[in-house]
């Protein structure tokens, strides 16, 4: 059955965006909690949720002071979220390539999706997807919810769609939700980790991606 929607996470497998978020956390805890961390300390816990990535970080903190340091976050974070984040190579040209072949394409990601608009509009991809989907709006990942809801807007079968990203929550949502799933390795998420999933398939770099979707278009 020939896939018809890609389904991306953002940080990390469109986006190297870990210096930025890292950076926004560790001023966080430096501003309301008074511990200095250095940003590859922050590394780790991308990807796990605000409020779960301060409690790990700060765990002395009071719920008050971890409902402090997200907003904190948030607040710098919109501002800075452009600073050192760079698109992964390949990406944009990448993304019309899929467009030109027919593909429906889709965000997934642990972001509120205002911060997700915000994001991809620094880069100029917003138009790029048709669907852009939050963790303020569904259950966050690895629950499938998201990429359930996704693909119901896109009114296609979670058989006809791909979770692409780059941690196990990444892929334990895509095979929860019914669809193919790609765990790509040049995010932040471990190696041995992902592949013992079973993920349909493995990517070392986003122009693997490609190629693998390329192949799933077609057949």
């Amino acid at each position: 059955m020939p896939s018809k929607l890609a389904i991306f996470d953002l940080d990390m497998t469109l986006v190297d965006s870990r210096e930025d978020i890292a950076a926004s956390v560790a001023r966080a805890l430096t501003m309301r909690c008074g511990l200095n961390l250095l940003i590859r300390d922050v590394f780790p816990f991308i990807g796990c949720g605000l409020v779960d990535t301060f409690r790990s970080l700060a765990p002395e903190a009071d719920e008050e002071n971890i409902r402090a340091c997200v907003r904190e976050y948030r607040r710098w974070f919109y501002d800075h979220c452009h600073d050192r984040s760079r698109l992964y190579e390949g990406v944009r040209e990448g993304l019309a390539q899929l467009r030109s072949m027919g593909f429906l394409l889709a965000i997934a990601t642990a972001k509120n999706k205002f911060m997700a608009y915000r994001v991809l509009g620094s880069f100029g991809l917003v138009d790029a997807f048709d669907i852009i989907c939050g963790a303020d709006e569904l259950a966050p990942k690895p629950d499938p919810a998201i990429v359930q809801s996704v693909c119901k807007s896109a009114a296609i079968h979670p058989m006809e769609s791909v979770m692409i990203g780059d941690t196990t929550m990444d892929v334990l949502a895509g095979q929860g939700a019914g669809a193919k799933t790609i765990a790509v390795t040049y995010g932040i998420g471990d190696e041995k980790e992902l592949k013992a999933l079973n993920p349909d398939f493995i990517s070392l770099d986003f122009n693997s991606v490609l190629g693998v979707l390329f192949k799933l278009r077609k057949h």
